[in-house]
């Protein structure tokens, strides 16, 4: 099976404070989702992020993000809870505040592309992303992403996470 995935142009050249394409209110979340920015394969494009907390208990888990510009805003969220997300943004996979939440066995890599076996250029599900952007990819990554950006947050727990190719691990403000 190849479960649920969410195949989106939405928010390219947007910013990070655009609408994200999903907004969740208290105690919300997804669980299961892969997510793919479909034209967005050959080089950096920022978009707005993918999805957005707007309340305390938000949370992420078992999902993936794929070639967005950003992924995961929780910044101002309360108990929020990012579990076992892989993700490949360019400019920011995870942004993340408020007080006691948790980042937990999140991987971002070049390499979630092939995980969850799409390829870009067709578009299709299946077989690896053997192309000349491949590469491109993490060098965008390695210039311009922060993976975890901590933003005036009280207790944030972070742990079991693994970032390859990065401007910035994690940044705390």
């Amino acid at each position: 099976a190849i479960g649920t995935r969410v195949m989106t142009h939405y928010g390219l050249e947007g910013t990070e404070d655009d609408v994200a394409l999903i907004t969740l209110g208290k105690n919300a979340g997804v669980n299961g989702i892969r997510f793919v920015y479909t034209s967005n394969h050959s080089g950096i494009r920022d978009t707005a992020y993918t999805v957005r907390g707007t309340g305390e208990g938000v949370y992420v888990v078992n999902s993936c993000f794929i070639l967005a510009g950003r992924g995961i805003d929780f910044a101002g969220c309360n108990n929020h809870l990012i579990k076992k997300v892989t993700s490949f943004c360019f400019i920011n996979d995870i942004r993340v505040g408020g007080k006691n939440g948790t980042v937990t066995g999140f991987l971002h890599n070049a390499t979630v592309c092939d995980r969850v076996a799409y390829v870009p250029e067709s578009g299709e599900l299946g077989g690896t992303m053997l192309n000349p952007n491949y590469s491109n990819r993490n060098e965008v990554a390695r210039d311009y992403n922060t993976s975890i950006w901590v933003v005036d947050a009280e207790g944030q727990r972070i742990w079991n996470t693994f970032s390859y190719g990065v401007a910035h691990f994690i940044v705390a403000e």
